[in-house]
């Protein structure tokens, strides 16, 4: 008579690893955005520039966007790519309008060399303004990774950053830069705010993980209200997290199952 073997409690997990693994294996869509204007190439990041940003889930020598008014633009994924049909929209608020421009001698990464901020039309130079990236999937588990740059010449400046579409930003995350000029420990390097409390410290980005688009496909994010700043920002760069894929669950699942059958050998 066949003897059971007891069940190894670390097949469970095996079967998760697997499909994990392939899971990783794919990778994840980033999608990296410049925005300012683009008086020369040196505002402007290229794929000949070779900056991949804070995201470490972007790639080397990948696409950017380069945003330079507030009509819509389809996005390019960092291959390049536009087949997901992700749009990007800067909106002002009511009365003012959104001013873009560049950082001619900021120094350090590429990414603080051009910014916008609201435009100051009726004066006060300190409306909020919003950003909206659209066209993302609503599927069940699909989460998005967002970065926000902020550093340029007139620090320090605090950036109060609001979700008003989507869901995952509670409340309000203050984005803290200091002066990025030479002889500033912001001069060179990518330093994280990971305070969301209105601290000033040598911060010049923020990254927002486990953000889900509202059911219309729609991120969207509010910068510099209610407190009334410049808000200036740089770029962004989005990451969708992608989900196991059904032949990812399909071998985690049959790897499960050949390892139960070994169970009564």
């Amino acid at each position: 008579m066949k003897r059971a073997h007891p069940f190894p409690r670390s097949i469970p997990a095996i079967a998760s690893g697997f499909a994990l693994t392939v899971m990783t294996a794919g990778g994840a869509t980033v999608w990296n955005v410049n925005v300012g204007n683009t008086v020369n190439s040196t505002h402007q990041i290229t794929t000949t520039d070779n900056y991949v940003g804070a995201a470490t889930e972007n790639t080397a020598n990948s696409v950017w966007n380069g945003i330079t008014g507030s009509t819509t633009v389809t996005l390019a994924d960092s291959t390049g790519s536009t087949s997901a049909g992700v749009t990007f929209t800067v909106t002002p608020a009511a009365g003012s309008a959104v001013n873009f421009s560049n950082n001619s001698g900021t120094v350090g990464d590429e990414i603080f060399k051009s910014w916008i901020k609201d435009g100051g039309t009726n004066g006060s130079n300190n409306d909020p303004y919003e950003v909206t990236f659209a066209g993302l999937t609503t599927a069940a588990g699909t989460t998005y990774s967002l970065v926000v740059y902020s550093g340029w010449v007139f620090g320090p400046d605090n950036v109060p950053i609001s979700q008003t579409a989507g869901s995952g930003l509670t409340g309000t995350f203050n984005l803290n830069s200091l002066d990025m000029e030479a002889g500033n420990p912001l001069a060179t390097g990518l330093a994280p705010d990971t305070n969301a409390a209105d601290a000033a410290g040598n911060f010049n980005y923020a990254r927002f993980d486990g953000l889900t688009a509202d059911g219309s496909g729609n991120l969207t994010f509010s910068f510099g209200g209610p407190s009334g700043v410049d808000a200036p920002i740089n770029g962004f760069q989005l990451v969708q997290v992608p989900e196991p894929s059904a032949s990812a669950l399909v071998g985690g699942l049959g790897l499960l199952a050949l390892l139960r059958r070994r169970r009564f050998r």
